[in-house]
């Protein structure tokens, strides 16, 4: 019996010490790993190239950023009472008067105004500091979806007094400012832009409005169209993500450091915990099991982006197989990923879809080929019925629910 245990004990003492000598050198690995790819990271995108010139009018130096978040600011203090008048000009603006428009203009013409002097600026660089970790601010979806609204009564009112050119021009400004807002390295805010990519495209430059258009706005459109479309998001980008995770992994572990070092001056007989929601496969080490994951998350997301410009079909393949890593890794770190994927590429896809139905209507009303415009979500061209001088584009991607689809008349 005593030869027994002596064996145990003889079997036990030396796992525990390689345990506790391999787990802290494992996790200070991978946590150094995760530092470095976060260093490299942030400095990519320091790095990036965010110059852009206008679709319109005069272009002037500075921050576009700084103007949207003064327009944004200015329709945040709008009250119920505004809101109210804007949906009711949007949605029935035959039932409004002279005194109800001249209402609307006077409280949402500065912050459309100051979303288009953001337009114009040459730097549209999103404003984000990555030091604040997951603290830092996405955008307000309320704001920013009430000056795109905006832009839609002031685009009709210019339309109906038959100034089409300012028509296409303020359109093509709500479109900017939505694939501006889309090149933020926040997932929330790629989604809230897409929003506003879809209001742009949907119900300011909607069929009946476009109709309207002589060719020489017609031909404006069509190049300001194309020119939205090769500056929109292919699919979902998550990078900045994982990035922002990193950061506030190093600033909550900087405080404990603190906290800690306070601790055991206070009760040297205290103990180090490393042990809170890990697992066995990364030692219980909760500092292993964090960097782990966020190292998982940066590999997927540079795999996600370097296959954005795949056709659905692959892409689709591509989605699912990332996803699937996610899943089956069990980390509690990356577990809210995998539906947050699929949700936020179908956003995208959707936005994208409505500026390539309006890039082929246009393409159609002009004669031109439609084969070159794929189908965000095919393999492929749109689908395309002729029903006498009208042409129903299509997109597979739609339902009879949510239809993906634009007419345009041919002759």
């Amino acid at each position: 019996m005593q030869l027994r245990a002596l064996i145990a004990i003889a079997t036990i003492v030396p796992l525990v010490s390689v345990g506790v000598v391999f787990v802290p050198m494992r996790a200070n690995e991978r946590w150094d790993a995760m530092t470095k790819w976060a260093d490299h990271a942030e400095a990519a995108w320091d790095a990036r190239e965010f110059a852009r010139q206008p679709l319109s009018g005069e272009g002037e130096q500075g921050s576009a950023f700084e103007r949207y978040q003064k327009a944004m600011a200015l329709a945040s203090i709008r009250s119920e009472a505004d809101r109210a008048l804007l949906k009711e000009l949007r949605l029935h603006p035959e039932r409004c008067d002279d005194t109800a428009r001249a209402t609307f203009a006077d409280r949402w013409s500065e912050p459309i105004a100051r979303m288009r002097q953001g337009v114009r600026c040459d730097d549209a660089r999103p404003l984000i500091e990555w030091r604040h970790g997951v603290g830092a601010q996405p955008l307000q979806l309320l704001p920013a979806r009430d000056i795109a609204n905006a832009c839609v009564v002031e685009a009709r009112r210019l339309l109906a007094e038959g100034k089409q050119k300012d028509f296409v021009e303020i359109g093509l400004d709500a479109a900017t400012f939505a694939v501006d807002l889309q090149q933020s390295p926040l997932l929330i805010d790629q989604m809230v832009a897409s929003a506003i990519l879809a209001i742009a495209f949907t119900e300011l430059f909607d069929e009946a409005s476009v109709a309207k258009l002589n060719v020489e706005a017609r031909s404006q459109l069509a190049r300001g169209v194309a020119a939205i479309e090769s500056h929109c998001v292919r699919g979902v980008r998550l990078q900045g993500e994982a990035l922002m995770l990193a950061r506030s992994l190093q600033k909550s572990a900087e405080a404990e450091a603190t906290d800690m070092s306070a601790a055991r001056a206070a009760h040297p007989e205290q103990a180090d915990n490393d042990s809170l929601d890990a697992s066995w496969r990364h030692g219980w080490s909760k500092r292993w099991a964090m960097a782990e994951g966020v190292l998982l998350l940066a590999d997927v997301c540079e795999q996600l982006e370097s296959g954005d410009g795949l056709a659905w079909p692959q892409r689709e393949a591509l989605l699912e197989a990332q996803r699937l890593r996610l899943r089956t890794d069990a980390n509690p770190m990356t577990a809210s990923w995998d539906e947050a994927i699929a949700g936020a590429e179908r956003t995208l896809r959707i936005a994208l879809c409505h500026v390539r139905l309006l890039q082929a209507s246009l393409a159609a009303a002009s004669g031109s080929p439609l084969e070159g415009i794929q189908d965000p979500f095919g393999d492929g061209p749109f689908q395309v019925a002729r029903d006498g001088e009208t042409l129903r584009i299509a997109s597979i991607g739609g339902s009879k629910l949510h239809p993906l689809a634009r007419k345009a008349v041919v002759r």
